[in-house]
């Protein structure tokens, strides 16, 4: 579900940072409100865990699947390095680093687009290139009928890759995640109501400029459009030590 936004792309630019299939993301404005409101949350629900490890100055995250680099925007002070198949040409799949290279790494909305055979694959590289903190977020398999029903007044790309490849649950991607990492831990969080996000979307994607408007009116809100039941689950893993 990542779209790329004209603001999104005035705020935050990919450059070149040195290594084939990933770019560094830089900061022109750091401006959330930019982003719209599914974003918004999505980027926001992660941003809060990594921001709460008080993590010092310009430490590099990497972030996988990351694709215009808009995460940055709610990390302010920390350093992001995005792979992403569209904007840098990279994979997920085969990550160009060697094993716990990065203290954190994200990997937001990327591991349902990903054909189920190959999310295994996906996920042995996160854990692989991750020393203490990996964050992953991804719609989970419970709104599978919501999917379905914007789909079928929506034309969308990748909600159509959440109905074709169907949408990882959250029981058996920690299952993988601790047959990949025995000594993993996992804390699951869900956020974002399907409710309010099945009208928005389909808003959105019919009357761009109201759901823009729509955007600011729920990021003010976003306390309450976080109830159950939830679109994402949020997974927190520590590698090998307490959450």
């Amino acid at each position: 579900m990542v779209e790329k936004s004209i603001e999104a792309q005035k705020a935050v630019e990919l450059i070149e940072c040195g290594v084939d299939g990933v770019r560094e993301t830089k900061v022109a404005s750091q401006d959330t409100l930019a982003v719209e409101w599914d974003r918004f949350m999505r980027l926001g629900q992660v941003a809060a865990h990594v921001n709460a490890l008080a993590l010092p100055k310009g430490t590099l995250i990497l972030d996988v699947g990351g694709f215009d680099g808009a995460f940055a925007l709610f990390v302010p002070g920390l350093r992001v390095w995005v792979v992403d198949p569209i904007t840098t040409s990279g994979s997920g799949l085969a990550l160009p680093f060697p094993d716990g290279h990065f203290d954190v790494v994200v990997s937001i909305d990327a591991l349902e687009h990903v054909p189920r055979g190959q999310r295994e694959q996906l996920l042995r590289e996160l854990v692989r290139v991750c020393r203490k903190s990996l964050f992953i977020n991804f719609p989970e398999a419970r709104s599978m009928s919501a999917q379905r029903q914007v789909l079928s007044l929506v034309q969308n790309k990748f909600i159509q890759e959440h109905v074709e490849y169907n949408l990882p649950g959250r029981e058996e991607t920690t299952a993988t995640l601790k047959r990949l990492c025995p000594d993993i831990k996992i804390n699951a969080v869900g956020h974002t109501s399907i409710s309010v996000w099945v009208p928005w979307y389909v808003l959105f994607h019919t009357a761009k400029d109201r759901g823009l408007a729509i955007s600011a009116f729920l990021k003010d809100r976003k306390n309450e459009v976080n109830q159950p039941p939830f679109l994402y689950d949020l997974l927190e893993c520590s590698m090998g030590g307490a959450l």
